[in-house]
């Protein structure tokens, strides 16, 4: 079995330092199971380009002029390789040493399986800007630390056989936010649930200042509508149709968390709790892009483009920078 890890990588530099980057690349170079390809698809235009030789010599770089979304990325490096496995990572992500290994022994021994991924966990020096961050952003995948099968997997750590890749036609490269739950959903209706590589894991180096954090929800907001445009399966989805149900999402998506948090990261619940404030203002700005896309208040090249416009401008909560033109 031959494994071939692609990474999609945009404006790193500038957005979230080089040494975020530098973490998950050479997290790659460590594995006890070496990957046979590593592709790097890069789109960047401030300088993150001509650091990726450097930090990871073996890996093939692929850079579009243009930018291009995630998926889109993803699509483009499982072209340029080879593997019959494909395993997919975020820039911002540190994969355990062990990660390709358990994700190879648990496709070799479950044939059936069109897929692995693993638990995601916060470093070890989180801060809680970043902790509370991830547990918004990733709060879904907390049941993958206690399940063999899951219908569900992000691309901060998911291998797909190629084979079946190709034939629920990859990601959709056309969307902003929720491209590897759409996958996953074609993935597990045509062949069945993905297995879960427990004994790896795969660190999320989530934003840990207060702009950074309010931009991702907010992003994160305009997301949810994105993916739910292009599948209206998606938990959610409802309230783009009615439009009037938008002021519960915030409600029911806090209580979903604390659900998620209670059966399975007793910690995690504690921090959310004794913080209030703190998850009200990021669930006002989660809701404050889901409404804007839901109106049509900001184009997706807005919301693509001007990360660092935003953090550089102090914040988003005033409205940041306005849309171009």
């Amino acid at each position: 079995m031959t494994i071939t890890v692609v990474v999609p990588i945009y404006n790193m530099l500038s957005t979230r330092g080089a040494g975020c980057i530098h973490r998950c690349l050479a997290a790659l170079g460590e594995q006890t199971r070496p990957p046979d390809e590593i592709c790097l698809v890069d789109s960047s235009d401030d300088g993150t380009t001509d650091l990726l030789p450097d930090l990871c010599p073996q890996a093939q770089v692929i850079h579009a002029d243009q930018r291009l979304l995630s998926g889109a990325a993803r699509n483009r490096g499982v072209e340029a390789t080879s593997g019959e496995v494909v395993a997919f990572i975020d820039s911002d992500c540190v994969a355990s040493s062990n990660w390709l290994e358990a994700i190879e022994q648990e496709l070799q021994n479950h044939p059936d399986a069109p897929g692995a991924t693993a638990p995601i966990r916060g470093p070890d020096d989180e801060n809680l800007l970043a902790r509370m961050d991830r547990l918004l952003h990733i709060s879904y995948l907390l049941c993958l630390s206690r399940t063999d099968w899951t219908n569900t997997a992000s691309t901060s750590g998911l291998a797909v056989r190629r084979e079946a890749f190709l034939a629920v036609g990859g990601f959709d490269g056309s969307v902003l936010g929720n491209p590897d739950p759409i996958l996953c959903r074609a993935l597990v209706r045509r062949y069945g649930p993905l297995r879960v590589a427990r004994r790896a894991w795969v660190e999320h180096l989530s934003r840990d200042t207060l702009d950074a954090v309010l931009f991702h929800q907010r992003r994160f907001g305009r997301g949810f509508v994105d993916g739910r445009s292009a599948s209206p399966e998606l938990q959610g989805a409802i309230a783009l149709r009615y439009p009037a149900l938008i002021p519960l999402l915030p409600i029911v998506r806090s209580l979903l968390l604390i659900g998620r948090l209670a059966r399975y990261d007793r910690p995690g619940l504690a921090t959310v709790l004794a913080h209030p404030f703190l998850l009200a203002r990021l669930m006002a700005a989660w809701t404050r892009g889901v409404w804007e896309a839901a109106h049509g208040e900001t184009s997706r090249e807005w919301d693509i483009s001007t990360e660092r416009a935003g953090r550089e401008a102090g914040g988003w909560e005033s409205g940041g920078p306005r849309r171009p033109g």
